[in-house]
């Protein structure tokens, strides 16, 4: 049996499907990858001035400090280009987000939560009822960027 997950993600609950991928599948350094994703979200109709196929983004939650490691960067990178790609004029795909917090408890009013683009260096620092509205927005281009901060900020 392969080694136990670790990293940023360790806390996950143990899953019957993961396991058997580590165990009969070849290890990242062989060449495959499995990851997961935590949410998409997806955006619709008259109440976001959308049709009834809508926007879209993907969001990676990491617990701590929100750093993905290279396989998760290289794998949500393919992902979020190719989606560009196909999107020239980005009426569909709004993009690939981290979103770091250090809650135990996501509910609670003093909560922080850091939001990044992929492939930015720009940061949100939210507060519960800001990153409620930045999950609530249907295009978060249009997003306040007085909002953006260094991850390293507290």
């Amino acid at each position: 049996m392969r080694p136990e997950w670790n990293g940023a993600d360790k806390h996950k609950l143990r899953e019957p499907l993961r396991d058997m991928i580590r165990e009969e599948l070849p290890e990242g350094t062989a060449g495959f990858v499995a990851e997961d994703l935590d949410l998409i979200i997806r955006h619709w109709g008259p109440n976001y001035g959308l049709d009834d196929i809508g926007r879209f983004r993907f969001v990676e939650v990491k617990h701590g400090k929100p750093k993905i490691d290279d396989a998760q960067r290289y794998t949500f990178t393919l992902i979020d280009d190719t989606c560009r790609r196909g999107d020239l004029d980005g009426t569909r795909y709004d993009g690939f987000y981290i979103v770091g917090h250090n809650a135990a408890d996501a509910h609670a009013p003093e909560t922080i939560y850091k939001v990044n683009r992929l492939g930015s260096s720009d940061v949100l620092k939210l507060t519960r009822p800001q990153f409620i509205r930045w999950l609530d927005t249907a295009d978060t281009t249009t997003y306040s960027s007085d909002l953006t901060v260094a991850w390293d900020v507290p």
